[in-house]
C-alpha cells in the first residue's frame, strides 16, 4: 500500500481515537455528575403541570444528483415531557421545571406521553434539590439510560481506531 494512503489512514485512526477518547472520558465526567444527584437533598413539591412538546426536526437530507424530483423525506418529530413543579425549601417557594440530567427528546409521541402522565398535575412528588442553589432541582436523580450515550460513542470510535491500526499495520508490512 502506498506510504500516502498509510499516512492519511494513521492520521484518520488518530483523530478517531482522541475524538473517542474524548467522548467516554466526557460521558463519564457527565455520569459522575449525574450520580451525585443521588445525594442531593429532597423535600416535597406538587405537579403544577404536565404535558408533552414537540418540534420538528430537519430530516436527514441525502445528496442525490441524480434524481432531483425525488421527495423530501419529512421532518421528524420529537416528543419531550414537560412538568412543571414547585416546592419549598427554607420558606422559600421554588418553581422546577427539570425531570432528570439526561432527559431527551424521543421519537415516539407515546414513550413521552407515559413519561410525563407519571406526574399527573396536583400530584405530590419528591423533589431533589442542589444543597448549594436551591432553585437547581430534578424529579428524578441519578444516572439514566441515556447517559451511557457519549461513553459508548467513545468506545465505539476507540474500536473504530483499533481497527485502522491493524490495517495499516497489517498492509503496511507486505
Amino acid at each position: 500500500m502506498k506510504p500516502l494512503l498509510l499516512s492519511v489512514l494513521s492520521t484518520i485512526a488518530v483523530v478517531l481515537g482522541v475524538t473517542g477518547l474524548g467522548l467516554v472520558i466526557w460521558g463519564f465526567i457527565r455520569m459522575q455528575r449525574n450520580a451525585r444527584t443521588r445525594n442531593w437533598p429532597s423535600t416535597q413539591g406538587t405537579i403544577r403541570s404536565s404535558r408533552v412538546t414537540s418540534r420538528e426536526a430537519p430530516a436527514l437530507q441525502r445528496e442525490s444528483s441524480y434524481d432531483d424530483d425525488a421527495p423530501k423525506p419529512p421532518p421528524q418529530v420529537l416528543y419531550r415531557p414537560q412538568v412543571e413543579y414547585t416546592y419549598t425549601v427554607d420558606r422559600h417557594t421554588y418553581t422546577g421545571t427539570e425531570l432528570g440530567m439526561d432527559v431527551v427528546e424521543v421519537g415516539n409521541k407515546q414513550s413521552a406521553q407515559a413519561h410525563a402522565a407519571r406526574y399527573a398535575p396536583g400530584r405530590p412528588v419528591t423533589v431533589f434539590y442542589d444543597p448549594e442553589d436551591p432553585s437547581r432541582a430534578l424529579l428524578e436523580p441519578g444516572v439514566q439510560g441515556t447517559s451511557w450515550a457519549l461513553p459508548i460513542a467513545g468506545a465505539a470510535c476507540l474500536v473504530v481506531t483499533g481497527a485502522f491500526f491493524f490495517f495499516v499495520r497489517w498492509f503496511s508490512g507486505r
